[in-house]
């Protein structure tokens, strides 16, 4: 006889910042949308507020975030003041030891490998999630 191990569920994160309406908000939707009308959960959250992101998930983060414009890079939407920072990796660095930098909340779907920073997107990554769920 074999057993079926237990299914996880997928997680979102969200890199928080309770003293932002906007992240407080999108925390608020996460919760409220994890748990479907059949009493099940359809994701974990993990909420990231006192420790500053690694440079490896901020790389992975950048890459799942959508592009905004014509060349122009998914790294300069995570950051505030994006336009005294020259690249990518002085991005990373500066976000790094600088946490406060970071624009919040950005919320990031690890197994469908997407991110979304504005309220139009995070709100249309959890829908996505709860309807792959239902």
């Amino acid at each position: 006889m074999s057993f079926r191990p237990p299914k996880t569920l997928p997680i979102l994160s969200i890199f928080h910042n309770g003293n932002i309406k906007r992240s407080r908000t999108a925390l608020d939707l996460l919760k409220k949308r994890a748990s479907q009308k059949n009493g099940n959960d359809a994701y974990r959250i993990d909420i990231i507020d006192s420790q500053p992101p690694t440079i490896e998930q901020l790389r992975q983060v950048a890459s799942f975030l959508p592009h905004q414009g014509k060349g122009e890079s998914s790294w300069y939407q995570m950051v505030q003041q994006p336009d005294k920072l020259q690249d990518w990796s002085e991005i990373a660095q500066k976000i790094h030891e600088e946490p406060s930098l970071l624009t919040r909340p950005i919320v990031v779907d690890w197994s469908n490998g997407k991110a979304a920073i504005n309220d139009n997107d995070i709100e249309k990554l959890i829908n996505e999630r709860v309807q792959t769920k239902d």
